[in-house]
């Protein structure tokens, strides 16, 4: 996977909510907003959908109104079907970093001891 960490989460995330059916930016970074629970930057979606569409993994087409509509091409199909691995291998990371966190949360409730808890 090129790019970095966030920019290959961000690119899995905006090709899967895109999976279902097509949707405007605002509606893409709002979802995504609410899975990762905080705002994205300010236009951070609308960059990443050009990358994209630039990359053929999305196309746009102007809906009723100004809104732009972006949908999965056949090319983003296969860029997921692709990276599963990439994918399943970036669970597995944030799974050691969680039981790592659960580590320290154990070993700091320990060193409170039981009168301070």
């Amino acid at each position: 996977m090129k790019g970095g960490l966030l920019k290959g989460l961000a690119t899995f995330l905006i090709l899967a909510e895109l999976a279902d059916r097509p949707k405007c930016g605002y509606e893409i970074g709002k979802e995504i907003s609410k899975k990762v629970g905080g705002k994205l930057p300010p236009g951070y979606v609308y960059v990443m959908l050009g990358t994209l569409e630039r990359k053929g993994l999305v196309e746009s087409e102007r809906s009723a109104g100004r809104k732009k509509e972006y949908r999965l091409t056949e090319s983003g199909v296969r860029f997921l079907i692709e990276h599963e691995e990439h994918i399943k291998r970036l669970i597995e990371l944030l799974s050691e970093v969680q039981g790592v966190v659960k580590g320290l949360k154990e070993t700091e409730l320990q060193a409170e001891g039981p009168a301070t808890r």
